[in-house]
């Protein structure tokens, strides 16, 4: 028989934190009483780990989020990745498209790109095939909002002729002034066209 006092009970009161059963002086429970709460913590805790989300359950995925919301934002970042990757490819292709441009310059937009080029004209920087919203410039000054364009025959009729007004248009709404030339003026008054885009300057 192990008395309450004795040192194997005290042992065993120091391991699980209570005091001998009948020391009242520490204040502590009773070994039976510390039993019965000890039982009690583990249930709770039993209790709480059974309602943690597990990985393997169905209704949760990897982050521990419940599947409906899991599934929401699979979608969500699904959506975006195809939108960032639609753009992209729509970049990419105005890209090719502006290179495909300078490589196929016409005879008179390679006349007048050496007048443009290389801050000739009073050190204002030209770009060529330039890219405004929807609309691709044969000519861009950024620091003047000026738009140059060169007309051959395909411009010649009214229906085109009533485009690029409309076309004009456009751009000044955007706080871009336009000047149009003629292919001929480029090959036989070059010096015009520079005073022209000159005087256009602010």
């Amino acid at each position: 028989m192990v008395l309450p006092d004795s040192p194997p009970v005290r042992a065993l009161a120091r391991m699980g934190g209570v005091a001998p059963r009948g020391s009242a002086a520490t204040g502590r429970a009773s070994v039976p009483e510390a039993g019965c709460r000890a039982r009690a913590l583990a249930v709770n805790r039993a209790d709480r780990v059974a309602q943690r989300p597990r990985a393997g359950d169905a209704r949760t995925s990897a982050g521990g989020l419940t599947q409906p919301f899991a599934c929401a934002i699979a979608c969500i970042d699904a959506a975006g990745a195809v939108s960032g990757a639609m753009r992209l490819r729509d970049r990419l292709d105005r890209l090719k498209a502006r290179r495909a441009l300078r490589r196929s310059l016409t005879p008179a937009e390679a006349t007048l790109w050496k007048l443009l080029r290389r801050r000739a004209i009073d050190g204002r920087r030209f770009r060529r095939q330039a890219p405004v919203g929807a609309h691709v410039l044969d000519f861009f000054c950024p620091a003047e909002s000026l738009a140059i364009e060169l007309d051959g025959a395909p411009h010649d009729h009214d229906a085109a002729a009533a485009k690029d007004r409309a076309r004009d248009d456009v751009l000044a709404a955007h706080g871009i002034r336009t000047l149009r030339f003629e292919n001929r003026l480029v090959f036989e008054k070059p010096e015009a066209v520079v005073a022209a885009i000159r005087a256009a300057f602010e």
